[in-house]
């Protein structure tokens, strides 16, 4: 009796039933592609991470878990590599570059991913051979890589990337192909990683730290700045030592006709 009355309430109202089957039906098909969507999303940003031949990873304290601004000292790792119950420990760095090829393909935007060869962290190879030498100017790519630009094992990719106020270049020889990486919604190309530390990009250096130098000063100055207005500078004139604790020598005052009358008295 009551499905007969709910089948007659429904035929009733037809239209009105229809219109909240069809939004419900909108309604699930957003969550299922929301869902989708935020799952391909994070597998395109740590595929490689979720892939990596390791238990465990170690980030330095208060970075929130980044890869991007942890950064950890070998002694950090000589102490983890001690630990009670670790096989063996290897050193990853990150960083982004541009790999142009030789056979025309269009430049590719990747993750420079350095490894230790044959430590946690470094790449099979599905074709070719996995890295080996330390400092071999060799590289595992991504097999998106691979597929995109036509590249196999034995070519020779370059790539560019940003030193100073520079554009450097840099041969690399494909020794492998590994499956899909992504890291940062990239695909990777992994080199040893002392090549890695070479290549990366790397800001203007400081010719002198702060911390070892002495500061003089040595006079007040004013330059004039664009649109802006009379500015005040200091002029520094630092040497290689320790910060000075004492108070910095003045500024010897120039001989004046009213300083050397007074001299003269």
């Amino acid at each position: 009796m009551a499905a007969y009355l709910s089948f007659k309430e429904i035929w009733r109202n037809k239209g009105r039933y229809l219109l909240f089957s069809l939004v419900i039906a909108l309604i699930t098909v957003l969550v299922l592609f929301t869902a989708g969507l935020g799952e391909g999303l994070a597998s395109a940003n740590k595929e490689y991470l979720e892939k990596i031949n390791a238990d465990l990873l170690v980030f330095q304290e208060d970075t929130g878990f980044s890869t991007l601004e942890s950064r950890l000292e070998y002694n950090t790792l000589k102490q983890v590599r001690r630990w009670e119950g670790v096989a063996d420990v290897g050193a990853i760095g990150f960083s982004n570059v541009t790999i142009l090829f030789k056979n025309g393909a269009e430049p590719v935007e990747v993750s420079l991913i350095g490894v230790e060869p044959g430590k946690p962290g470094a790449p099979p190879a599905f074709e070719g051979e996995a890295l080996r030498s330390k400092q071999s100017k060799t590289t595992v790519i991504d097999g998106r890589i691979a597929e995109q630009a036509n590249v196999q094992v034995g070519d020779t990719i370059i790539v560019k990337t940003t030193q100073g106020a520079e554009d450097e270049f840099y041969e690399l020889k494909v020794n492998g192909i590994t499956d899909g990486r992504q890291y940062f919604f990239q695909p990777s190309v992994f080199v040893p990683l002392e090549i890695w530390d070479e290549i990366r990009p790397k800001g203007i250096p400081i010719p002198m730290p702060l911390r070892c130098c002495r500061i003089y000063w040595q006079s007040n100055c004013k330059i004039r700045m664009p649109k802006l207005k009379w500015v005040t500078i200091w002029r520094a004139v630092w040497t290689a030592s320790k910060l000075p604790t004492s108070k910095p020598p003045t500024r010897p005052h120039r001989a004046t006709p009213n300083n050397k009358a007074r001299s003269t008295r």
